[in-house]
């Protein structure tokens, strides 16, 4: 900056200021300018790997595709796996609560239940509790 030299010292200080005040202006710019960067960086690295959008949009020009996942936990199927033992809950004929179903209302055939035969148990269930 050739000149400077002959500037008085109200010059040279209105000039520092000048610069101070570009300087200020071109920081808010970088800093707008990486805000917006980044936002662009993370709408583009979006596809249907990672966001909710559809598999046909990874193929557009442009657009990473995504990753292959890598497979759960081997070759083992969801539920129980062969040769495991299976569990279940155990009738009990001495259950804690006994609940008896009666049929009531009407058949589909519109006749009514109340004078019907009693067939003996159909079903029956029990309510066991731990001791």
């Amino acid at each position: 900056m050739s000149g400077l030299e002959e500037l008085s010292r109200e010059e040279l200080i209105a000039l520092a200021r000048a610069l101070a005040g570009r300087v200020t202006a071109l920081e808010k710019e970088n800093g707008e300018l990486r805000e917006r960067v980044a936002r662009l960086e993370r709408l583009i690295s979006r596809n249907s790997g990672n966001s909710g959008m559809p598999s046909s949009g990874d193929d557009l020009p442009g657009k990473p595709q995504p990753k292959a996942k890598p497979a759960k936990g081997g070759k083992r199927r969801p539920g129980k796996q062969s040769g495991a033992s299976g569990t279940y809950l155990a009738w009990s004929d001495d259950p804690d609560d006994r609940v008896d179903h009666f049929p009531a209302g009407t058949c589909g055939c519109g006749a009514d239940l109340t004078g019907a035969v009693d067939l003996g148990i159909t079903a029956r269930h029990g309510r066991s509790r731990c001791r």
